[in-house]
């Protein structure tokens, strides 16, 4: 089990950054990932609720991963992953993989550079964790960077939907049934619930935040930075 800093050896062959979340607009991009991973040398950031389905849609393709995980809680994403995960140092330990010995721990810092056990309540933390990693390395490398998944809203806009299994398109290449299921038993810690429904239901306001927090990272950046996102729902 390593720091983070130590992951940035394996980053010399490296000319391009690729995050993935676990937003709708993942199934719409799925070419477009390909064409990245064909034609990049690709340095690959993976939310842990993706990084399954991730590596069972990508499997043939040659790149370089690193899977994101912050839960305190106990999940199962981890589970199966073999490839390198960045952990949160506060983390709950017993999410990680046993076979799995290739480990980076990070931390948050406050804005004096002091370590703080931060509050993971917002959604949108493991991508803002991915995208603050990223803005960080774009310091001293010049990569390019695109992200799928990111959203900020459900398909057609919409800022409050029922999250029932029936939610998980048939055609979804997001998640397996039991992945999705998961998925929103882990998402529904955070979610508010509805007077007389037995889903929960995700709120505009939660979006919001997620929103600002992301966007708070980049108004730090004083430096030029090429940077995509992909999917209808922008940042």
């Amino acid at each position: 089990m390593k720091d983070l800093a130590y992951f940035e050896k394996e980053l010399n062959e490296i000319n391009h950054i690729l995050i993935i979340s676990a937003g709708a607009s993942f199934d719409l991009s799925l070419e477009s990932i390909q064409k990245f991973l064909k034609e990049k040398s690709c340095f690959v950031m993976i939310a842990d609720s993706m990084a399954e389905a991730f590596f069972r849609l990508f499997k043939d393709y040659n790149y370089l991963s690193l899977t994101f995980s912050v839960e305190r809680k106990f999940h199962c994403f981890l589970k199966g992953i073999k490839s390198p995960i960045a952990f949160y140092a506060h983390g709950n330990l017993a999410n990680l993989p046993r076979k799995n010995s290739d480990i980076y721990f990070f931390n948050y810092l406050h804005d004096k550079n002091q370590k703080f056990n931060l509050k993971l309540i917002s959604p949108g933390t493991v991508t803002g964790t991915m995208i603050a990693y990223a803005l960080y390395l774009l310091q001293k490398y010049p990569y390019e960077v695109d992200s799928f998944g990111v959203d900020f809203a459900f398909p057609a806009g919409l800022y409050g939907s029922k999250y029932g299994a029936w939610f998980l398109e048939s055609n979804s290449n997001r998640f397996f049934r039991k992945e999705g299921w998961h998925f929103e038993a882990s998402l529904s810690r955070s979610y508010y619930f509805m007077p007389g429904f037995s889903v929960p239901v995700k709120t505009s306001e939660e979006f919001k935040r997620s929103k600002e927090n992301i966007k708070k990272l980049f108004s730090t950046v004083h430096f030029p930075l090429v940077w995509r996102q992909h999917g209808p729902f922008k940042l």
